[in-house]
C-alpha cells in the first residue's frame, strides 16, 4: 500500500501545487492552475488517476504519470474513457 499522502504531497508540489505534509494529513494552498510536470504513481491506481484529472488545471503544460499500468487494477478502461470527456 502507498503513502497517499506523501505521494499526492510529492507530486502535487512538483505540478505547481502547494502543499505541506503532515503526518496524518496535508495542507494544500489554492493556486489558479497547475504547470505541469513529471510525477510518479508510486504503483497506486488511485494516485494515478487524480493526476490524469489534476491535468485539466494545466493550461501551460502536461503531467506526465510514471506507473499508470497500476490503473488496470480497478478501471483499465480508466484512459479511453477520459479522453472521451470533453471540457468546455
Amino acid at each position: 500500500e502507498t503513502d497517499r499522502i506523501h505521494s499526492m504531497s510529492l507530486g502535487l508540489n512538483r505540478i505547481g501545487g502547494r502543499v505541506k505534509e503532515l503526518p496524518d494529513c496535508c495542507i494544500i494552498e489554492g493556486v489558479p492552475h497547475l504547470k505541469g510536470g513529471r510525477v510518479e504513481s508510486l504503483g497506486d491506481h488511485r494516485t494515478a488517476m487524480s493526476f490524469a484529472i489534476a491535468s485539466l488545471s494545466c493550461p501551460e503544460g502536461e503531467i506526465l504519470i510514471q506507473g499508470v499500468d497500476c490503473i488496470g487494477t480497478s478501471f483499465p478502461r480508466f484512459f479511453q474513457d477520459f479522453a472521451s470527456l470533453r471540457v468546455s
